[in-house]
Parts: structure tokens; C-alpha cells; sequence
């Protein structure tokens, strides 16, 4: 499992469909943390890193469905700054005031199904993922749901 996690690191498709190469690590190293949340909650993953102030963190998401495909979401900068590369229509946060002190977590709102599958935090040769899976036993309802 963890080597289709690598293929799929060693290619990845970017926000714009392009394919871009990125840096070959051993997802063997990676801690891995399992999450499960309900449909339409509110989740955050969990990222840290020790940092010297100059460095990106990554975050890609690979579909527990379709594990050929990876998408990058957010890029996050010790320094504070954000790129979003697929924030899911705003359901993506980051908290850039929070990376200078080596937490580069974020969280997603309103979680879908389509949200389901492995998240994975990189900085130069060292990552963490997160599979996040539906609770069922849970059921979230939206304010437009409710009596």
C-alpha cells in the first residue's frame, strides 16, 4: 500500500490538470494518524513540523477510490503565506498564523464524500498523512435541515 502511495507521489497531477514531478521520498517513513469524521462536519489535519522559517509545506489529496490521482491543495509557508491550489470552493482552511510555530494543519469544512481518502503533509524529505474515513455511526445535520 505504502509504495502505490509513493508511485503516486512521484507523479502528481496539479489544480490545473498539468502533471508535475515532485521530490522522491519513502512513504514508509511517514507517520500515518487515521481520522474518521461525519458527512457535513468539520474536520482539521493535523501537520507539524520543526521549521527554520524558510520552508513550503504541501498538502495532496489522494482519493480512497481513485488512488491514481493526486491532488495538491494547499501550499503553506513558515512565514505565513498561502497558495491555494484546489480550496474545495472555500471549504479549505489554512492557518498561516499558526506555521511559524511548525503547525501547518488545516481543515475542511462541510466534508463530502469526495473529501474521503489519504492526506499528505510534505516538507523537503519528510511528511505525515492522515486517511480520513466517514464515521457513520454519526450524522450531521446542516441548519437548513433542522426543524
Amino acid at each position: 500500500m505504502w509504495m502505490l502511495l509513493l508511485a503516486l507521489w512521484l507523479v502528481c497531477v496539479s489544480s490545473d490538470g498539468q502533471q508535475t514531478s515532485v521530490d522522491s521520498f519513502q512513504m514508509e517513513d511517514c507517520e500515518t494518524q487515521s481520522l474518521r469524521a461525519p458527512l457535513g462536519s468539520s474536520v482539521l489535519l493535523p501537520c507539524l513540523f520543526s521549521t527554520n522559517g524558510l520552508n513550503w509545506v504541501t498538502w495532496a489529496h489522494v482519493h480512497e477510490l481513485d488512488l491514481d490521482t493526486v491532488q495538491d491543495l494547499v501550499g503553506l509557508s513558515a512565514e505565513g503565506r498561502v497558495k491555494f491550489l484546489d480550496p474545495r470552493h472555500g471549504r479549505v482552511k489554512a492557518f498561516p498564523n499558526q506555521a511559524s510555530v511548525g503547525n501547518f494543519s488545516i481543515g475542511i469544512d462541510e466534508l463530502r464524500e469526495s473529501d474521503l481518502g489519504f492526506y499528505i503533509c510534505k516538507m523537503e524529505n519528510e511528511c505525515f498523512s492522515v486517511k480520513l474515513q466517514e464515521d457513520k455511526g454519526l450524522s450531521v445535520l446542516s441548519a437548513s435541515r433542522l426543524p
